[in-house]
């Protein structure tokens, strides 16, 4: 007698739960413009949709695109911008704006009290456009700054609305097309914690993720590493990033031929893997690249059209020489790694009776680095001399290289970014995603009706709110007076250490210009570059929109200062590309 009112029990709840999500459902379309006219397998199939989101968050949205990682061919989760919800406040944090969520994670280390401005910028695609003239904007680039507190301490920040972003439509080349390369194979000879880490990976998998060119890593501190520390671990790191990655132990020396050498060095090991790399051509392969694990490409398909106006099937040997005439003359004629050295097959089959030779030959190699070991086998034992691809940069400079990447680009491929100097590539190099060939493209804000000039005069009278934007770099506003003059703006300014003493001046193409004072100029660096239109934070964004930050860091308030009501406020600039 009792089973009925049980059964009476259970079809309720189910019938009562069936009718409310149909009510939720219908109550959600009405709230988004949608007629509620739907069938029944529409409806459940909405609700096990709202049921995963409710209740498995950690679930890929299929439709999102992440900050800087690819999706990934086998499915394998990818992070997401994060929910930065507001202790106690999580119900009403969503009244902000998402875009000003986003800046609350600690990694931007902005002021409590920030000045937030937006350029929304909606692209032309004209493959006509010459990206080397500096195309006028008309306007200022930075008008409606809005004061934001950053922290959240105050109620009457969670519902900040933001002035309406009205875009500028600008000329700009097609993406890059998404092509694979897979006749190109690197190699990189490194450590496991440098091959392991996040900046490695995250420069990695913006050029090479999906693009079916393998990528061969010697690991030179294999005998020494943990038992955690796996060679299977670090593969699937990669593999994780869609990156096609073979992880080794180093070579040895063969005890029969040279009894008494010791391990090989980490230059032999660099020098060694070009074997290595030969080992895995196939008929497909043209080159084979010895790199550093902080070798940066933007993108393979500049690098891949370069590399195609040679001929594979002869003995070669390419790259490019250090921009710094010192260095050139320290180390003779050679390829810098750093940058890339691209040798064909032919050339690499040439030098197979030599390899263990001329890694012997060279000692440890401390002196003139796997690279020297490589030019003195090729110099030796073939024909083959150096050709010298113009647009692979060493980057052999300290300090503050702003002159550099406003003024001479990154070309093809850079180097040393994350040792000698420190940019964040990545993020720079990810609006080819947007438009191809506008990476660092130089644009003149505020100038009045001309749309791209290399010829216009700039006065001192009309210098004020002017600037320079170098897309996925930087925004600089310069002072009455500062602005450079064309002529100047065709020069690179010598923002870097000991760029006064004329290393560069040649490769730089003559004098440089020089470096401005502080206060002759006011820069917004960019610190981040993503996509949204998807996921959590940005579900009521329905299309998908780029977005750069540029963000100038004002002087830090020394302790005491307060009391002079000087208190330090960032700015931060924010390019949405819709």
């Amino acid at each position: 007698m009792m089973l009925a009112p049980r059964c009476f029990s259970r079809v309720t709840l189910v019938l009562l739960s069936i009718i409310l999500s149909l009510l939720l459902f219908t109550a959600l379309r009405v709230h988004n413009g949608i007629p509620p006219t739907v069938s029944i397998t529409a409806a459940q199939s909405m609700v096990e949709n709202l049921a995963g989101e409710w209740f498995h968050l950690d679930r890929q949205n299929p439709d999102k695109v992440s900050p800087f990682t690819p999706h990934t061919d086998n499915g394998a989760e990818e992070p997401k911008p994060p929910e930065l919800l507001v202790e106690g406040k999580a119900s009403r944090n969503l009244a902000r704006p998402p875009e000003l969520e986003y800046l609350r994670q600690e990694r931007f280390g902005l002021t409590d009290t920030i000045l937030y401005a937006q350029q929304c910028i909606k692209p032309v695609y004209d493959q006509t456009i010459d990206r080397n003239l500096i195309t006028n904007i008309t306007t200022a680039f930075i008008s409606d700054k809005s004061t934001i507190s950053v922290t959240l301490s105050n109620d009457d920040d969670l519902s900040l609305s933001l002035p309406p972003c009205i875009p500028i439509s600008l000329p700009v080349s097609s993406p890059y097309p998404k092509a694979p390369h897979p006749e190109l194979i690197f190699g990189v000879a490194s450590t496991y914690s440098r091959l392991s880490s996040e900046s490695t990976l995250s420069a990695f998998s913006h050029w090479l993720s999906h693009s079916k060119s393998r990528l061969v890593l010697t690991i030179t501190d294999y005998h020494t590493l943990p038992p955690s520390s796996t060679l299977s671990s670090l593969v699937k790191l990669y593999h994780s990033r869609s990156i096609l990655a073979t992880a080794l132990p180093p070579q040895q020396p063969p005890k029969t031929t040279h009894p008494t050498a010791k391990n090989y060095t980490t230059p032999q090991l660099h020098f060694l893997l070009l074997s290595t790399l030969l080992s895995f051509s196939t008929p497909q392969t043209t080159f084979l690249s010895l790199i550093d694990d902080d070798t940066f490409f933007p993108s393979l398909f500049p690098l891949s059209t370069a590399l195609s106006r040679y001929d594979p099937s002869l003995p070669l040997y390419l790259g490019a020489r250090s921009e710094s005439k010192s260095a050139n003359a320290q180390y003779g004629e050679m390829a810098f790694g750093g940058a890339g050295i691209f040798v064909s097959v032919p050339l690499a089959k040439q030098l197979v009776p030599f390899y263990e030779r001329c890694a012997v030959e060279a000692g440890g190699g401390k002196e003139k680095g796997g690279d020297g070991i490589l030019r003195d086998c090729v110099y030796n034992y073939t024909e083959a001399r150096l050709t010298e691809v113009k647009g692979l940069w060493q980057g052999d400079l300290r300090g503050d290289v702003s002159g550099f990447f406003e003024g001479m680009g990154i070309g093809m491929g850079l180097h040393h970014w994350k040792s000698w100097f420190h940019a964040p590539v990545a993020q720079m190099a990810s609006i080819n995603t947007v438009c191809g060939d506008c990476f660092l493209q130089r644009f003149k804000t505020g100038f009045g009706d001309n749309t791209t000039t290399t010829t216009t005069t700039t006065t001192d009278n009309d210098n004020e709110r002017k600037g320079l934007w170098v897309n996925g770099y930087s925004y600089t506003e310069y002072s009455p007076g500062s602005f450079p003059s064309d002529a100047d703006l065709q020069k690179v300014e010598g923002t870097w250490l000991y760029a006064d003493e004329g290393d560069y001046d040649e490769t730089y193409g003559g004098p440089l210009r020089q470096r401005l004072d502080p206060d002759q100029k006011k820069q917004w660096l960019l610190v981040d570059a993503y996509w949204t239109g998807g996921g959590n934070a940005w579900r009521r964004q329905k299309r998908q929109q780029f977005r750069q930050l540029y963000v100038y860091r004002a002087p830090r308030v020394l302790p005491g200062e307060e009391r002079q009501n000087r208190k330090a406020v960032d700015e931060v600039l924010e390019v949405v590309w819709d």
